[in-house]
């Protein structure tokens, strides 16, 4: 079937109206939204815990793309020939604020997986419905850029979740319609 203008709307607005109607099948998930946020957490929590831990237990010096960054970040530079200079500039400000190199880039590393994580599932609830949305969230972690490759604070764990905003942003522009989505999206 061709899009339609209209279409997707449509189909959320009765997916809607079926998950307020009594009787009409709700999506499984959808009732006990509590439950759902602490599930969520709960994966957060177990991802930065597990992922900030174990690489500084078990490293003996940070990632190359990590020390870079520092170096950047140190240096206040304001880009280089390849990247923004982003990831360095807040390495700069964890050293600052904690004194240490190594696990603080791990910490930040995993508040930016995190953050991916609640804006997919915020995505995927105003989609799919919260149900839905969380097995999503919840199999995230078995794509390796959510897991291995983590540790290594760099430009790909920086942009997840500023992409993942961007998709929100732009979802929610279209189904609302308001200007400040649309501003956002810049």
């Amino acid at each position: 079937m061709l899009w339609q203008p209209g279409s997707i709307r449509s189909r959320r607005a009765l997916a809607v109206q079926a998950r307020h109607t009594p009787g009409t099948g709700a999506q499984a998930g959808d009732g006990d939204i509590g439950r759902v946020w602490m599930l969520l957490a709960l994966l957060c929590a177990v991802q930065a815990i597990a992922w900030t831990l174990v690489p500084a237990l078990v490293y003996t010096a940070p990632p190359l793309d990590v020390v870079e960054n520092y170096f950047i970040g140190a240096q206040q530079l304001v880009g280089v020939v390849t990247h923004p200079a982003l990831p360095g500039w807040l390495l700069d400000l964890t050293r600052y604020w904690t004194g240490h190199t190594g696990w603080p880039a791990y910490v930040l590393s995993q508040a930016a997986i995190c953050i991916t994580f609640l804006l997919t599932f915020q995505l995927g609830r105003e989609v799919i419905g919260a149900g839905r949305a969380l097995a999503a969230t919840l199999l995230l972690p078995w794509i390796i850029y959510f897991g291995w490759f983590t540790p290594s604070f760099n430009h790909d764990i920086v942009q997840m979740p500023l992409w993942a905003g961007v998709a929100l942003a732009q979802w929610r522009a279209v189904e609302t319609g308001r200007a400040h989505w649309w501003i956002a999206l810049g």
